[in-house]
């Protein structure tokens, strides 16, 4: 005899259900979680995420240590993995990169014959967030 535990998401769970049911699961419970922070995504665990607007900052960061010039999009999803993201949200990251002005598509670089598009990374040409406007009462 086993004990399974496992975490689903509240759209899967009736299927979950049903499923053990059929194999002849017994004393099957649900129980509401709220903040789970045990959660693993690919059987890992996940990293703790950062907003959109930190991009800017830990690529700068990331960038210098390991001395960037230029990036595909290998080089992306990894700085998206050291970050916390899913290594699948690299075209999320590499847009907001853009957006900011921390990288700049190569010239010529994604012609069909070559087939990989470079990135050249431009940390001196990164817009700055704008700063909240304070309202004085």
């Amino acid at each position: 005899m086993f004990r399974i535990e496992c975490f689903v998401d509240d759209k899967q769970l009736p299927k979950l259900l049903w499923a053990l049911a059929e194999f002849g699961a017994y004393n099957v419970a649900s129980v509401p979680v709220n903040d789970n922070t045990s959660a693993r995504a690919n059987g890992q665990l996940l990293k703790t995420r950062r907003g959109p607007r930190d991009i800017g900052e830990l690529f700068v960061a990331y960038a210098k240590r390991h001395k960037l010039r230029e990036l595909d999009a290998a080089a992306i999803k990894q700085f998206a993995v050291a970050v916390g993201y899913m290594g699948s949200s690299y075209t999320y990251v590499n847009k907001q990169l853009r957006a900011l002005g921390a990288i700049t598509k190569v010239p010529g670089s994604d012609k069909v014959h070559l087939m990989h598009t470079r990135y050249r990374v431009t940390l001196s040409k990164i817009k700055k967030p704008k700063a909240a406007k304070q309202v004085e009462a």
